[in-house]
């Protein structure tokens, strides 16, 4: 009994340190909303215009964090807290809103062209996450547009 009184007491020790030090991990690096986005979207033009223009391509972490010439950890962390999304959830973003735009306008286009065009070059693994997304495959998406 003594020896788990002595080990609570020290769980106890340290979980105050441990809450102790993220709570001044969060007054000194996430600030409140007012100044959230002192960082912001404008400090991350650069790698949302790398994004963007590169959509098509195979894209790392390390590709984009060098476009701002930061780390792919610090990239990371800032872009979720500025933008409230990882920065892969904000490519595949784009390139499913780019895939939507070539299914509706290149209605000749093979929807495995379109998801190459998209980023995608395996066609099964675009289909799969356009239909999680959009809750249609993309010919079933086209198909439906195409009506309207």
């Amino acid at each position: 009994p003594v020896q788990k009184l002595s080990m609570t007491d020290q769980s106890y020790e340290g979980s105050k340190l441990v809450y102790s030090f993220l709570l001044t991990l969060m007054k000194n690096y996430c600030p409140d909303d007012k100044g959230k986005n002192d960082f912001t979207i404008d400090k991350m033009k650069p790698a949302l215009a790398f994004m963007a223009q590169h959509l098509s391509e195979p894209i790392s972490i390390e590709d984009i964090a060098g476009s701002m010439n930061i780390t792919p950890q610090h990239f990371c962390l800032i872009f979720k807290l500025t933008m409230n999304q990882r920065p892969f959830e904000y490519l595949n973003s784009l390139r499913i809103n780019h895939s939507k735009h070539l299914l509706l306008n290149y209605k000749e286009m093979a929807v495995k062209e379109i998801s190459r065009l998209s980023g995608y070059p395996n066609h099964s693994y675009f289909c799969q996450l356009f239909k999680t997304r959009e809750r249609l495959t993309p010919a079933e998406f086209r198909k439906l547009y195409k009506q309207n």
